[in-house]
């Protein structure tokens, strides 16, 4: 099976003046640059074998996983000599987090890698994107080590901030992993067992009894402003309801269970929403082997690199 991949980064923020970390996606292109370079010469090219290396990297995405994303994308809105949002992306170079109704100029975007800015007089922001072709065709194996239909158990919690004590939900995954590995070993997937043990346990979700309503995955869904989480979410989802109508940033149109990140800029809220879904129980936390069946689990999905471009 050939699947398209490239180096991809899909950062939710940052501003021009950025503490450090909060803008890695416009300044630390020295990992995208390293991991490209592993690829084709210590991995000789083979992906089969770089991916099982790196795919846990948080750079590392996969395009094909996304219906019609054949090319690489950069979106930058910025206003007042700040960055708003920074995007880096797979694209089907005809959905945008802008609305290319009110900036036209933006629909003559080409795949040659060149920029294109246009000023939105209403939100006094400057809007640019980039574009390119996929360069490389390869074979990328897919890490499918169990099909699950639905999922039963997700980890539920919550962030209203990126504060240190605050953050439990994106940083102190201990006692996911814990959980989940206990789910999986001790309880051996048993979910009416595990549930016994374990189902008032905070970080426990039961999305068996949301299944009716057509919740059975698992997701994460961040909204950043400038560089800071306004709210972080790990629970059972549809895929469909996210705190941002999916008619607002018609991206999430593309969302799938296969573990690859969307990103989009809310213009309206001066928002960046990303959402991750999978299929597996507790797969929207710290990945146990056998366990998903999703490419690798972000915790905090910013960047997001697929294998062979470069952009910059």
């Amino acid at each position: 099976m050939k699947h398209n991949v490239r180096l991809v980064c899909a950062l939710p923020a940052g501003t021009l003046q950025a503490s450090k970390g909060k803008n890695d996606c416009q300044v630390n292109t020295k990992r995208m640059e390293e991991l490209h370079t592993k690829l084709f010469h210590e991995y000789g090219n083979n992906t089969d074998v770089f991916m099982k290396a790196f795919k846990d990297d948080p750079y590392v995405q996969n395009c094909s996983a996304l219906a019609n994303h054949s090319y690489c994308c950069i979106e930058e809105f910025e206003g007042g000599g700040s960055i708003k949002a920074y995007i880096r992306t797979c694209c089907d170079g005809t959905t945008w987090s802008f609305d290319t109704n009110k900036l036209k100029l933006l629909k003559n975007i080409q795949t040659n890698n060149d920029s294109l800015c246009q000023h939105n007089t209403e939100s006094l922001t400057t809007v640019c994107c980039k574009m390119a072709k996929i360069v490389l065709i390869l074979s990328v194996f897919a890490l499918f080590n169990s099909v699950v239909g639905k999922s039963d158990f997700c980890f539920g919690c919550s962030d209203t901030s990126d504060a240190e004590g605050k953050d439990d939900c994106q940083k102190q995954t201990e006692g996911m992993d814990s959980l989940h590995y206990t789910y999986k070993t001790q309880y051996r997937n048993d979910s009416d067992a595990f549930s016994a043990k374990y189902g008032k346990d905070p970080l426990v979700q039961d999305c068996r009894q949301y299944h009716q309503y057509g919740m059975t995955h698992c997701c994460i869904e961040e909204l950043e402003r400038l560089g800071t989480i306004q709210s972080y979410i790990r629970g059972c989802c549809d895929g469909k309801n996210f705190s941002i109508p999916a008619n607002d940033i018609p991206r999430l149109k593309f969302i799938s269970d296969n573990n690859q990140t969307l990103c989009a800029y809310y213009e309206n809220k001066g928002l960046v929403m990303c959402a991750t879904m999978c299929d597996g129980d507790f797969c929207n936390g710290p990945s146990v082997a056998e366990s998903v069946h999703i490419y690798s689990i972000g915790l905090i999905v910013f960047c997001s690199i697929i294998l062979a471009l470069y952009m910059t």
